[in-house]
């Protein structure tokens, strides 16, 4: 079985996928149904490397939906719909899994069940999403094309063949020139004369490019300016584009006549704004001050007042206390504990955890299975949960570590 997967997949794009399970006693190649995740045994190999350790499988919340598996050593497995498509698994790997290096091209997955054929699951990784077939902004930078046959970007490889067909490198004379770390970096000598000598001319009518590429008015124009005085805002718009004489200061506009007649005459404008109206505009904003009542309020607020159950030397008021302690007892006397679901119990619970473990082993079905030397915990619905294996030898009776049922 073969599904492509793109190296660096993100979730949902590529690390979730569904596979069939076939029911190694049927002679009809019927799929086999209702398979739990903690039934699964599962390892993987990518080409040019060794074997994985045993894979730890876990339970799917949502089918559909991809949540991360919770390290790299663990893989989501669940059946899809027992009635419908029996047989039908959704599996859920790590990221990890895919995010390679270009040497690997492959990554098998063998899973094994009871009563399940054996099942390898062959998958080709690729640089490239065939859905979107085009190259990232990274690959191009950085030239990430595997050839087999030769080099990657060479006269012999057939990526090179496919680009080129005078045999010539890229980036060579006559050459295709391509950006990137595996092709050359400079444009040749023979590119950069040709590109110069058929851009000629001036801007205007492209014939002739020299060192004056459209520098003033006048090229622009094609006639010298012959404005006189009340022509000095076109001589300030030559000034800014003479730039071969740059004069962008004050004098590149005539400072006489209409310029400054706004700001008067003898000091009158600008100049001369202060006295009168300046200590008018000084006596004006000096006057926006706070009225004094207001002030007065503002410093005499030294303590909290009116707080209602404000606390005292940083311990709780009685009625706050009194709150707490009605709040505890709501949560203790009316919030309720869901049962714990199949898997295996954590070494780390919960408070809420711990105690809904108990409260089950004492309230649900309890069974001894002397067959199996096992001791199985049961949910409210009927459904083992929980078992751990029983041994006695040498008159030493032993239970092991619980594990997830059924």
């Amino acid at each position: 079985m073969q599904r492509p997967i793109t190296r660096g997949a993100a979730a949902n794009a590529g690390l979730i996928f569904h596979i069939f399970a076939q029911d190694s006693t049927s002679t009809t190649g019927a799929g086999k149904a209702s398979v739990a995740f903690g039934s699964w045994a599962c390892r993987y190999i990518r080409n040019g490397e060794a074997i994985s350790g045993a894979i730890t499988p876990e339970d799917i919340t949502t089918i559909g939906t991809y949540a991360a598996p919770t390290a790299n050593t663990n893989v989501r497995i669940k059946a899809v719909d027992n009635t419908n498509m029996i047989g039908i698994y959704e599996v859920q790997i790590h990221l990890d899994w895919v995010n390679t290096t270009n040497a690997c091209q492959s990554l098998t997955i063998y899973l094994t069940a009871g009563g399940v054929a054996v099942l390898p699951i062959q998958i080709p990784l690729r640089v490239l999403d065939a859905q979107t077939a085009q190259l990232t902004a990274a690959q191009v930078a950085t030239g990430v094309w595997q050839d087999a046959t030769a080099g990657d970007f060479t006269a012999g490889s057939s990526i090179g063949k496919s680009l080129y067909t005078s045999g010539v490198v890229p980036g060579g004379t006559n050459g295709l020139f391509i950006a990137g770390t595996n092709a050359a970096t400079a444009i040749t000598t023979a590119l950069t004369a040709n590109i110069i000598g058929n851009i000629t001319g001036t801007l205007a009518t492209v014939t002739a490019v020299t060192n004056t590429v459209a520098a003033n008015v006048t090229q622009f124009l094609g006639t010298a300016l012959t404005e006189t005085v009340p022509g000095y805002i076109a001589l300030a718009f030559k000034k800014v584009f003479d730039v071969l004489n740059a004069t962008w200061t004050a004098l590149s506009v005539n400072q006489t006549g209409d310029s400054f007649t706004r700001l008067g005459l003898a000091g009158v404008g600008l100049t001369n704004l202060g006295d009168v109206r300046i200590a008018n505009l000084d006596a004006t904003v000096s006057s926006r001050t706070k009225p004094a009542d207001t002030q007065a309020a503002v410093t005499t607020v030294t303590t909290t007042t009116n707080v209602t159950n404000a606390p005292t030397n940083g311990d709780l008021t009685a009625a706050m206390k009194a709150s707490v302690n009605a709040e505890v007892v709501d949560a203790l006397a009316t919030d309720t504990i869901a049962e714990m679901a199949q898997g295996i119990p954590s070494a780390t619970p919960t408070h809420r955890q711990a105690i809904m473990y108990l409260y089950m082993a004492f309230r649900n079905k309890f069974v001894v299975d002397a067959a199996a030397n096992e001791k199985k915990f049961y949910n409210d619905a009927g459904t083992c949960i929980a078992k751990k294996g029983l041994a006695d030898a040498a008159n030493v009776y032993t239970e092991s570590e619980a594990v997830s049922g059924p």
